[in-house]
């Protein structure tokens, strides 16, 4: 993400079925797909989708499950310029949370999107 995007915060849902979320969305909101990272056997793994600019991300997790205690199925995404720097000025997460991550995520040969991640 360059320095001149504004930040942003979305969630990450975590599905048993990617691809059927993905067309779902579509289907019944008009989502429109932004980005999409395709495992090695070509199906759908993630996914960034927006509703009337509304961003949202989908993963697939196979494990995914309402009834699964315990099981994060919803993650938010913090997208700002650096996110290193953020996490550096950050106090430390409680002991029960993940910890942050940082990724770098884009299109070859496009600009690169940095994410913060952390979530329980």
């Amino acid at each position: 993400m360059s320095s001149t995007t504004s930040p942003g915060i979305a969630p990450w849902l975590a599905v048993s079925d990617a691809q059927r979320a993905v067309d779902y969305y579509h289907a019944a909101f008009g989502a429109v797909e932004v980005y999409r990272l395709a495992g090695g056997d070509g199906t759908l793994e993630v996914a960034q989708l927006s509703i009337a600019g509304a961003v949202f991300w989908v993963q697939n997790d196979v494990a995914a499950s309402p009834d699964r205690r315990g099981a994060g199925s919803v993650r938010m995404i913090l997208s700002v310029g650096d996110p290193d720097s953020v996490y550096r000025r950050s106090p430390p997460a409680p002991p029960s949370w993940r910890r942050c991550t940082t990724s770098t995520v884009g299109e070859p040969g496009a600009s690169p999107t940095r994410l913060a991640t952390i979530g329980r």
